[in-house]
Parts: C-alpha cells; sequence; structure tokens
C-alpha cells in the first residue's frame, strides 16, 4: 500500500447521502488528458486530495470525483456547489451517454455542449433566487418588478451588482468515452468553468487552484499527435506533481483510466512506477564557460566574471 501518494476515492453517486465533508471545504486540482491504450480511445484522469475549509483549515480526504452513467465528473469550488451543479448536468450526462452513432458525432456534441449551458445557466438563477429570498425576504420575481419600491437607489443597484458577480461556486470536468462502436469510440473533455463558460477541451484541461501551474506543464509536451497510456500517465502525473507548488494542492493522488465502458484505478505497483520516474528526473550537471557570457552591448568583446 502506498501512503500519502496514493488512495482509491470512495466515489459518489447522485442522490448525494454523504455528509463527512463540511459544505464549506474547498478542494484544489483535476486535471484530465486524451491518450490511447491498443487502439482503444482513454483519457486519464488526476486529482490530489486535499482541500481547505472557511480559507485556511486543510483537510486531506476530499473525495474529488463523481461518477454519473459511464462518465466521470472531476469537480474543484465548493463541494456543496459542485454537487449541486453536477445533479443539474445529470440529465444531459446521461442523454449523451446513449448516443451511439458516429454519423451524428458533431450534432451530438452540439447538443451536449448546449444541454450543459442550460444546466449552468439553472443553476446560477438558483443561486440568485436563493440569495434574493435570504437577503431581501422576497421572491426573485418580485425583486425584478418591484425592488425598487422596496429600497433605495443605491441599495437596489448594490443588490444588482451582487447578483451581476454571482458564479457557479464550482467547475468541472465532465469525461466520458463516446461510443460509437469501437474502433470509433473517442475521449470527450467537456470543462464547465465557475462563470459558466462551456468547451470542449481537445486533448487535455484542468480545473482548480492547482490548475494553471498544471495546465502550462501541460503545454510543454507535444498532443498534436496520438499518445499512449503511459506517456499520458507520466505527463499528466508531472503536471500534477508541478502544481503541489501551490500550496493548496496536496501530495496525495488519485488517478482513474476511463477507457470504453470501464473505469480502472492505478495499482500501487502501477504508481511506485511512475513516481520513480517522474521523481527520478535528476537536475544536470551544469558546467560554466567563460564564451558564455559577455558585456552587454559589446557583441566583440568578452569580461572575465
Amino acid at each position: 500500500m502506498v501512503i500519502n501518494y496514493l488512495m482509491h476515492p470512495r466515489r459518489r453517486g447522485y442522490s448525494r447521502k454523504n455528509t463527512e465533508i463540511a459544505l464549506e471545504e474547498r478542494v484544489t486540482v483535476c486535471i484530465a488528458a486524451e491518450c490511447w491504450h491498443e487502439k482503444k480511445a482513454a483519457i486519464v484522469l488526476c486529482c490530489d486530495w486535499q482541500g481547505t475549509k472557511e480559507g485556511f483549515v486543510k483537510s486531506d480526504y476530499v473525495d474529488k470525483i463523481r461518477w454519473v452513467d459511464t462518465a466521470t465528473v472531476m469537480i474543484a469550488g465548493g463541494l456543496s456547489e459542485a454537487d449541486e451543479l453536477v445533479n443539474s448536468c445529470t440529465p444531459a450526462i446521461h442523454l449523451f451517454a446513449r448516443k451511439n452513432n458516429s454519423d451524428t458525432f458533431d450534432l451530438d456534441i452540439n447538443g451536449y455542449l448546449e444541454a450543459i449551458r442550460s444546466a449552468a445557466a439553472e443553476r446560477k438563477a438558483a443561486r440568485v433566487r436563493h440569495h434574493i429570498a435570504m437577503s431581501l425576504g422576497i421572491d426573485a420575481d418580485e425583486f425584478w418588478k418591484h425592488g425598487k419600491d422596496y429600497l433605495s437607489a443605491a441599495q437596489h443597484d448594490e443588490v444588482y451588482n451582487e447578483i451581476r458577480g454571482f458564479d457557479l461556486g464550482a467547475s468541472l470536468l465532465l469525461c466520458s468515452i463516446a461510443s460509437s462502436g469501437e474502433p470509433d469510440d473517442e475521449g470527450v473533455i467537456i470543462r464547465l468553468g465557475s462563470n459558466g463558460h462551456v468547451s470542449w477541451e481537445p486533448s487535455f484541461s484542468t480545473i482548480g487552484s492547482g490548475g494553471p501551474i498544471a495546465e502550462a506543464f501541460l503545454h510543454q509536451y507535444d498532443f498534436d499527435q496520438e499518445i499512449g497510456l503511459m506517456e499520458c500517465l507520466y505527463r499528466v502525473f508531472s503536471a500534477k506533481v508541478a502544481a503541489e507548488k501551490n500550496p493548496q494542492v496536496g501530495e496525495t493522488t488519485s488517478f482513474e483510466i476511463l477507457m470504453g465502458r470501464h473505469r480502472y484505478d492505478v495499482s500501487d505497483e502501477g504508481f511506485k512506477y511512475l513516481k520513480q520516474k517522474v521523481m527520478g528526473r535528476r537536475k544536470p550537471k551544469l558546467e560554466f564557460k567563460q564564451e558564455f557570457v559577455q558585456l552587454e552591448g559589446d557583441e566583440t568583446k568578452k569580461d572575465q566574471l
């Protein structure tokens, strides 16, 4: 058993009953990347387990992986907000999971994206309705129609600006293998940002506070050509380790591999192998030579350091 680095999460379905984790707890980095294994499309998913409660209390047991039908969803942001967002997206995920015609793939993807956008819009509208009810004691329709009758212009503008600044409180990576009959399967990674932007991500994507570091690291690799499973695992884990430079990203790591209609974990043996390859990179011995430097503004003369 690998301790502190590899833990297999207890995935949850979506009549969420688990109340172990405080609603205020936040989560940090998730990565997904496409690859191929034995002529089959696959997606490697990776995340840490660290979260923060109320912005400063760290936890090392935050499950960020959700299973919905044949898709796997990774979450970042507030856990309650993320679970509500996943629940809103579940009908769209179920519908897309049942598509199996390669001739209508592009139309199916467009319909999937539109359905996720609609779910995100409805989720934000629900958050706005709740905010208005809790802060003003009236429903949203009443505020929009008669809010200025209850509030001064300044108060009304303040509430309006609060609403404009609302986001979804969470981000999602929705990962699935679109089936049109082997070998025509294709990996699909959809990113739903906390701002509501929905995009079909080519090759790889990240979310969470450690996402920008991981994404910058992945951009160093060439994803234009199809890559194998082990190469993808190496790239993704390297990016995750790089993201640990963000203090909110923990060392504990979970992997999942989507391939066909199946999900796979990376075994302890496989993780140890990856860790050895990623952590074993040694800094090269660097030798200084005088000809490597010259005085600024002088292309011909060199001076001793």
